[in-house]
């Protein structure tokens, strides 16, 4: 697990407006701005952009993209496992909108819901 990674995406999310996130899809524009999952909005960290992990440039949305040599390695789910070091359990368990069906806030989640069960999951693996 990339602890630091997952921690710079959490504070990230932090600073989100809560109308910018919408975990049931990678992302894209609507006549608001930008919306969309904590995968997507990871395409927008400049950080992680200099890692390799971009918007897949095959694909119209936000869906994640892991570049080796300039080339495309790995998208979507295999993409945020690779690059974030998760397992497939732990990648759902934090990006994928089913897995917070149960929580109160669903389906309006905030982006300190995401960022929070981020900083869950690092603070149980140390």
């Amino acid at each position: 697990m990339n602890k630091e990674r997952l921690l710079v995406l959490a504070n990230f999310l932090d600073g989100l407006k809560p109308e910018e996130l919408h975990m049931p899809g990678w992302g894209g524009t609507t006549e608001c701005g930008t919306v969309a999952c904590a995968a997507g909005w990871a395409t927008k960290i400049k950080e992680f952009n200099d890692a390799g992990y971009v918007k897949n440039p095959r694909f119209l949305f936000l869906e994640p993209a892991l570049l080796e040599h300039g080339m495309v390695a790995e998208t979507g789910w295999d993409a945020i496992q690779v690059f974030f070091g998760l397992d497939r359990h732990q990648a759902t368990h934090i990006f994928l909108d089913a897995s917070y069906l149960q929580h109160p806030n669903w389906p309006d989640l905030l982006p300190a819901d995401v960022s929070s069960r981020i900083r869950k999951l690092v603070e149980e693996r140390v």
